[in-house]
């Protein structure tokens, strides 16, 4: 902020400006249906975006990869790097949002007409394809792309496809990288006789049993590692890959039949692996709770994607328990040698079309920036991930050699099969809402496998209807 001639009325301002922050940061109430919607009063507007004739263009940015989450001090230091080589000319400032938030906090912007000027990967993908790509709220990056051959030859064919409409509008930036998603295990407290991968379900769960540790589950929030697990052994069935991978929103078919084997078999194994091998904070266990008796040995493996290799490398060790390091942590396929890929070819960022000139010009400044080779490489150490259609340079291969949990990830993806994250399969309401709210009666033994599917159908036959197709 700008130094004011008077004392009071450089406080005024101050108290004026973290008012404004803190209004646009409010959670947002849950609701799938952005059409009907009621704008929230704390609703966060392009008009707060406003560029002054003295400074930059200041970009605000709602983000959940921010504060605490995995990634977060990466990410930040990245929007830093960016906002000192622009210097006075562009400013990128984080607007810290709850991950579970996000959706419901743009959806109800988008019904209220007052889209951020950039937007992150949201979980529903469908909502952005049906609502944001079909009414031509987003901004079309193909004049963008066309001018910027460095990004656009980086393009996964398949997700620039998929983000482009019918009318030719790519009104997504589509993805660069891919990130299959497995697990990790703590080899100090749990190191077993083989690659995990390489073993069948029996053999995982004895190995657990002789390390008498079990596998940090949750069931809060969206419960997104028991997902993964629940994904990882749907995709493991005979058949399980083809069968999801007709549903998403690349078929605009979501899943609302759970009859047959596949379903059956599956949760019949998922129920019976969470009663024997679960911490016993699983039920009501956020995914930090999860993390945290992890990060203190209580636990031997925890379900998540390369992203949060970065809670592994030293640079902050505060969530570190008195006897962890991060260094003894190892990345694995799920039993069966299955990875999950997460629905990315939606694209990470897309940019409202009713943002002016200005923001859009900011917003895809950002957009280049962190495509550029230094910080792609830079993104691909810290999230693991891997650009297909990009050459990493010497020192990308050095710094691999200084990260030994990376280098454990890319050597279990070789040969890996990818299956489809059940999530992507499922309207929102189904994987966000109903799905971890079952998990505990599951657990328990209240419900039986047939009627936890019973009621998974129930639910998707609704938000089917719900969604008028």
């Amino acid at each position: 902020m700008k130094k004011a001639v008077r004392t009071s009325l450089a406080l005024a301002l101050s108290l004026l400006m973290l008012l404004s922050l803190l209004a646009g940061c409010g959670n947002a109430t849950a609701n799938t249906t952005p059409t009907t919607t009621t704008q929230p009063s704390n609703a966060t507007s392009n008009s707060s975006n406003a560029v002054t004739s003295t400074g930059p263009i200041v970009l605000n940015f709602p983000m959940y990869v921010s504060g605490t989450a995995n990634g977060a001090k990466e990410y930040q230091a990245m929007v830093d790097r960016f906002n000192t080589k622009y210097d006075g000319k562009y400013k990128v400032v984080i607007e810290p949002i709850i991950q579970d938030d996000y959706d419901n906090k743009i959806k109800q912007l988008a019904a209220a007409g007052q889209l951020p000027t950039l937007v992150y990967s949201m979980n529903d993908s469908q909502w952005v394809v049906s609502y944001v790509g079909a009414n031509h709220l987003s901004y079309d990056f193909g004049p963008w792309l066309d001018q910027h051959p460095e990004v656009k030859n980086l393009l996964i064919p398949e997700s620039t496809q998929y983000c482009t409409d019918k009318d030719g509008r790519v009104f997504c930036l589509p993805m660069l990288t891919t990130s299959p998603i497995g697990l990790f295990y703590n080899s100090a407290v749990y190191n077993p006789d083989k690659a995990i991968g390489s073993m069948n379900l029996d053999e995982f769960g004895a190995s657990l049993d002789t390390a008498k540790l079990p596998v940090a589950f949750m069931t809060a929030e969206n419960a997104w590692g028991t997902m993964l697990f629940y994904s990882a052994l749907i995709n493991a069935q005979p058949g399980g890959i083809d069968m999801l991978k007709q549903y998403g929103a690349n078929t605009g078919k979501y899943c609302t039949d759970f009859s047959g084997p596949i379903w059956l078999n599956a949760t019949t194994v998922f129920q019976q692996f969470l009663q024997k091998h679960s911490t016993s904070n699983t039920i009501g266990a956020k995914f930090a709770d999860a993390q945290n008796v992890f990060m203190n040995n209580g636990a031997a493996v925890i379900m998540n994607g390369p992203w949060m290799m970065g809670q592994f490398n030293g640079g902050d060790k505060s969530a570190w328990g008195p006897n962890f390091d991060g260094s003894t942590v190892k990345a694995a396929a799920y039993p069966g040698n299955i990875m999950v890929g997460l629905d990315y070819r939606i694209g990470q960022y897309w940019i409202a079309d009713s943002a002016s000139a200005d923001q859009k010009e900011a917003a895809l400044a950002f957009i280049g920036f962190v495509y550029t080779p230094d910080e792609l490489e830079l993104r691909m150490i810290n999230e693991g991930n891997w650009c297909p259609n990009f050459t990493p340079s010497d020192n990308y291969w050095t710094q691999l050699d200084k990260q030994p949990t990376l280098k454990s990830y890319i050597d279990a993806c070789k040969g890996v099969t990818t299956g489809m994250s059940w999530a992507d399969a499922m309207y929102g309401d189904v994987s966000q809402t109903v799905f971890p709210n079952l998990l505990p009666d599951l657990i328990t033994g209240k419900l039986t496998p047939q009627q936890f599917l019973d009621k998974l159908q129930e639910a998707a036959l609704a938000a089917k209807a719900a969604a008028g197709n």
